[in-house]
């Protein structure tokens, strides 16, 4: 996991790579003595010349020795695909997520070892390495401003909706906890229901000023709140 964040990191802007701590599922491509056991899955996607890519990826291929390889060109659409699980009616699923400010050998050894001791057939820790174009942007340019951030990490545990949730919601918060010394800020997109704290964590307090300032022109009554809400602004609050 250090060598591929040192990769990653380094990578040219076409290619994106996420690392997924999971146990290796029960599928024809994993030998059976594999599935089940604790695994990390390097999923990548390069958008550019075909050989190209082939040399790019290549080193990746040599991190270790892969138990299955299912890197090939795929239509666009089909990366749709490795998502369908989640859109399932009848799990129900505890997620949390953070942002990294440094990719560290400490940061990695407490994912990996979190990562193992809570590992379970529904489990999921993906590690996103940010950087390349969205690096290059202002953070005050837009509403997204942790631009600076190396990494993303997002834990999810699904099961039955007929299962009891304590379980798993408890897998989840052990190794979101054991990463908070890491940590600053969130993504919007991945919060879930944690409370109005969580959401100033996703802006910066200039951010989250204009975006309020913004809110009491084009929605002063609040009228979209089914959402991260950020209400509008209060009279006399300054927007930076």
């Amino acid at each position: 996991m250090q060598a591929y964040a040192r990769y990653a990191e380094a990578a040219p802007d076409e290619l994106t790579t996420m690392a997924t701590f999971m146990a290796a599922p029960p599928a024809p491509f994993i030998p059976p003595e594999k599935q089940g056991t604790p695994s990390i899955a390097i999923l990548v996607c390069y958008t550019g010349d075909l050989a190209e890519g082939e040399r790019v990826v290549a080193p990746l291929r040599s991190l270790g020795t892969p138990i299955a390889d299912l890197i090939s060109p795929i239509p666009y659409p089909a990366m749709f695909a490795m998502t369908e699980e989640a859109t399932v009616r009848g799990l129900q699923h505890s997620v949390r997520s953070l942002f990294l400010r440094t990719l560290s050998d400490d940061v990695m050894h407490t994912i990996v070892e979190e990562a193992a001791s809570i590992m379970s057939p529904m489990t999921l820790v993906q590690v996103r390495v940010l950087g390349g174009a969205m690096s290059r942007v202002a953070k005050d340019a837009t509403a997204f401003a942790h631009r600076d951030k190396q990494a993303l990490v997002m834990i999810t545990n699904f099961a039955p909706a007929s299962d009891d949730a304590e379980p798993s919601r408890a897998r989840t918060e052990q190794i979101w906890q054991a990463l908070q010394p890491f940590a600053s800020g969130v993504y919007v997109n991945f919060l879930g229901d944690e409370g109005e704290r969580r959401i100033h964590d996703a802006y910066p307090p200039s951010t989250y000023a204009r975006l309020a300032a913004l809110k009491k022109l084009y929605d002063p009554t609040n009228m979209f709140h089914l959402n991260q809400n950020i209400p509008p602004a209060r009279t006399g609050m300054l927007a930076a």
